[in-house]
């Protein structure tokens, strides 16, 4: 397939999911998104300056009034984000399948040399484990059935310092709500540590959702095997691995074995009953899961530590959207800019992966643009960002026409 030929149909298929992205909205804030979006993923970066700058083929004015009209349209109050981000999981979620695993965790945007941006607070950077000032963000992706497409759902950037913060769980609790309203409780919610609150299991449970969560050691239970009280570790001690299965490392390609087993519990505050998966062969201290399903063999349990083991495509989203949108570089001056930038860079990726889901021939063609050595990668994402940005670079300056609309 030609690149003419390949960039008129990939932009056709941006275009029209932008274009439910942004229905709703007054036309002007309709012109500033869909210009936003797709500069974002040509400039691969969240400066205004460097979207401006990509966008210049497709407007008929200068460097200064484009920046100046993208600053102001950031801080709009005529659109919000949450009506867009209503539209997005509306496109997105027929793609996701009832069979998508959901992971959820916390994430930051650190400044440490930021003096005057606003809800500048203290975070622990998730790089370093240093303390640094800068913002918490909440990210949730989804990854599909047998194909392990990853569809990211949520996005939000959040202070401890703002004016209507409540609590970091308020946040999750209200996103989580949000999603299973939009597009329902089907697959499997999966979460690291520091989620481990009986409260939340209850909350997530009140929603009739399946979850799998890393827990604490020093957590106490009923054990309903004898109905005594003892820690997580202390049941997981006496629990039979009897189901081994073979791990292999992405990157370190170190194949690990690993046995499993499985308890039920109950919550003694709830008396929520769940169970507990132990997987033993990382290292010292074994890995510690609780489900809501009720599982009655080590087998089971075992599909469902193999489960949780591909949730850390999360982690490698949110590293995507970190790197390739260049968050840290983020240096918008008001809140409602700063917020409603994250949701765009998080759009942006959403426009990207949604490619995944094109015909095979048309997505190995657009691949095969991107200056890439070796196979393609478990994890494309980086790739096929790189080759969507190249491709509307090269219609910018060979068809600017075609993005007239713009």
């Amino acid at each position: 397939m030609g690149k003419s030929r390949l960039s008129r149909v990939i932009i056709t298929g941006i275009r029209a999911n932008v274009q439910k992205l942004v229905e709703g909205i007054p036309k002007p804030s309709q012109r500033f998104l869909v210009g936003m979006l797709l500069g974002l993923v040509m400039a691969e970066g969240i400066m205004l300056s460097e979207v401006a700058r990509r966008l210049l083929n497709f407007r008929g004015i200068t460097f200064h009034a484009l920046h100046k009209g993208l600053s102001r349209g950031l801080k709009s109050t005529q659109w919000g984000a949450m009506a867009v981000q209503e539209a997005y999981l509306r496109t997105v979620k027929q793609k996701l399948g009832k069979e998508r695993l959901i992971a959820c965790d916390l994430g930051d945007i650190t400044k440490p040399g930021a003096s005057d941006m606003p809800g500048l607070k203290t975070v622990r950077d998730g790089s370093t484990g240093e303390l640094k000032k800068g913002w918490h963000l909440l990210e949730i992706e989804a990854i599909t059935g047998k194909k392990k497409r990853h569809v990211p759902l949520w996005l939000e950037l959040f202070s401890v310092g703002r004016r209507g913060y409540k609590s970091t769980w308020a946040v999750i609790e209200a996103a989580i709500r949000e999603l299973v309203e939009q597009i329902g409780p089907y697959g499997t919610w999966i979460f690291d540590r520091g989620f481990d609150k009986w409260e939340f299991f209850r909350f997530l449970s009140e929603l009739r959702v399946c979850f799998l969560i890393r827990v604490n050691a020093r957590r106490i239970v009923k054990d309903v095997s004898d109905g005594r009280k003892r820690s997580i570790g202390a049941v997981a001690q006496r629990v039979l691995k009897s189901a081994p299965f073979l791990w292999r490392r992405k990157y370190r390609g170190q194949a690990l074995l690993l046995r499993t087993g499985c308890q039920l519990i109950e919550v003694p505050q709830s008396r929520q009953r769940l169970s507990l998966i132990v997987v033993e062969g990382f290292g010292r201290n074994p890995l510690l899961l609780v489900t809501s399903r009720i599982l009655e063999t080590a087998q089971e349990a075992a599909e469902w530590a193999k489960v949780y083991l591909e949730r850390w495509g999360v982690e490698e989203a949110g590293r995507l959207v970190k790197q390739v949108f260049k968050l840290e570089n983020i240096r918008v001056l008001s809140w409602a800019g700063l917020v409603k930038l994250v949701w765009c860079a998080m759009w942006a990726y959403g426009l990207v992966c949604l490619l995944r889901f094109q015909p095979r021939k048309v997505y190995e063609n657009l691949l095969s643009f991107f200056p890439g050595f070796g196979p393609v990668p478990v994890f494309p994402y980086y790739r096929l960002a790189g080759a969507v940005s190249i491709l509307l670079l090269f219609t910018a300056t060979t068809m600017p026409g075609i993005f007239r609309a713009t």
